[in-house]
């Protein structure tokens, strides 16, 4: 990361709204539930799935965490209502994991569960390495459950320079050209199967289900 960016990360907790606006506007869709599905329905429109998340992370209660939970489920419920092509990322200290495992075990799938009713996906972030066992833990019992949930597995920091946070609004090319280079390293650090294309995992899935 640059210097600039450096200094630029390091002071934007302490900048008013109005100042770290223009800094997180090609990376934040909106500060609204209503603006965000505005973009990513203009998003699809251009044949662009999405994912949707709520910026935050390390809730100090459980009333919050819960409050985070009853968040997303409305924004569940409207991605279906809408027919939009979004799935939703959540972290899982966001829904409680530092504050006790089994209420976030509990979150998580009360969340996972209401995803699969309304048939939007969650994806998992992973977050720090003291965070990796237990989310892996809680990724695969939500699975056991056959809810839709995805985990990344792989942090994007590993592969600075390559792969810094993307605007989805560059020019198609410039995007293009970039998620090629952050796939390549991926696929050099951890194996050409570490990404593998949706149509080839779909396949894998069906076959694991025939078989047993």
């Amino acid at each position: 990361m640059s210097l600039v960016n450096s200094i630029i990360s390091k002071t934007m907790p302490f900048l008013p709204r109005w100042a770290a606006k223009p800094f997180a506007k090609p990376y934040v869709a909106g500060e609204s539930i209503d603006e965000v599905l505005e973009i990513v329905q203009r998003l699809n429109s251009d044949n662009f799935s999405a994912t949707i998340d709520i910026l935050g992370e390390f809730t100090r209660t459980k009333d919050e965490a819960v409050a985070i939970r009853v968040q997303y489920e409305e924004l569940i419920n409207l991605i279906s209502a809408k027919s939009i092509d979004s799935s939703i990322s959540i972290k899982l200290t966001h829904l409680g994991l530092d504050l006790d495992y089994a209420f976030c075990e509990k979150q998580l799938l009360e969340l996972s569960a209401y995803g699969q009713k309304k048939d939007v996906a969650i994806t998992i972030d992973m977050e720090s390495s003291k965070h990796t066992d237990d989310i892996y833990k809680l990724f695969k019992k939500a699975n056991k459950r056959r809810n839709r949930v995805r985990s990344i597995l792989v942090s994007a920091s590993d592969f600075q320079p390559y792969a810094q946070q993307e605007s989805l609004f560059d020019r198609e090319k410039v995007s293009s050209a970039k998620i090629s280079k952050a796939i390549n390293e991926i696929r050099l650090k951890h194996g050409i199967n570490s990404i593998q294309y949706a149509d080839i995992l779909s396949a894998k899935k069906i076959n694991q289900c025939l078989s047993t």
